[in-house]
């Protein structure tokens, strides 16, 4: 349970990135968002789509027009703003800087153990990280490998 929670708030913090890169493409109705998330594995229900859409809208970074449908009533499409463009290259520069920083704890330093000259690590009575002293690797779809062999 507390892996799905996780799950869910890192999920709900780059929404609205994910909702940028999907209309950087073109204009797109509120299933094709909800489509397109579900692709990418970052399903979310439309009780915090239509709220996060209101909320990109109300900020500038969206508009929307009103189109006729064969198959029902007029459906809303939504289109990034020059606003929405900079938002997007803004939430770009701060996704990468994040992950880059994330990543970045998964690599050994030198200024934590400056005497041998070599990394603390498992083997070394740190708590973290596999005990065989192999890097993880994180991949999207909640697998985790472990890498033998690699530095």
């Amino acid at each position: 349970m507390q892996n799905e929670n996780a799950q869910v708030q890192m999920r709900k913090g780059v929404l609205e990135l994910c909702i940028l890169r999907i209309l950087s493409h073109g204009e797109a109705y509120t299933s094709d968002l909800s489509d397109r998330l579900k692709e990418a594995e970052l399903l979310v229900v439309e009780g915090t789509l239509y709220p996060l859409l209101t909320r990109m809208k109300n900020a500038g970074w969206l508009v929307y027009r009103w189109a006729e449908s064969k198959n029902g009533p007029p459906r809303k499409y939504y289109a990034l703003t020059k606003e929405g463009v900079q938002q997007l290259k803004l939430l770009d520069r701060e996704w990468e800087s994040f992950v880059e920083a994330v990543q970045s704890l998964n690599r050994p330093t030198m200024a934590e153990n400056p005497d041998s000259g070599q990394p603390i690590g498992p083997k070394d009575g740190n708590p973290m990280g596999p005990k065989d002293g192999n890097p993880i690797e994180y991949h999207a779809g909640n697998t985790i490998e472990l890498k033998p062999g690699q530095p």
